[in-house]
């Protein structure tokens, strides 16, 4: 299952190792982030969209609030509804 989080203020991200410059960009907020790499020191990988950065731990706990998904059984049928 994968972790999210909904940004409630814009957020640094810095670009991933490897890329051909490094650049930074803001996250706007409202955007919705998923966690896609292990933490790296005060850094996590995130994805949203169609993009990958780095953005500090921190700043994740401090701007944004976990997204739960909640699984809820009907009649045999499973549904996926957002806490």
């Amino acid at each position: 299952m994968e972790t999210r989080y909904c940004l409630n203020q814009e957020t640094l991200s810095v670009s991933l190792p490897g890329s051909a410059k490094r650049e930074f960009a803001y996250i706007p907020t409202g955007t919705i982030i998923t966690i896609s790499g292990s933490e790296n020191g005060k850094l996590v990988e995130v994805a949203w969209g169609d993009r990958r950065a780095l953005v500090f731990s921190e700043d994740i706990h401090e701007r944004a609030e976990q997204i739960f998904d909640v699984v809820e059984s009907s009649q045999d049928q499973f549904k996926v509804i957002r806490a």
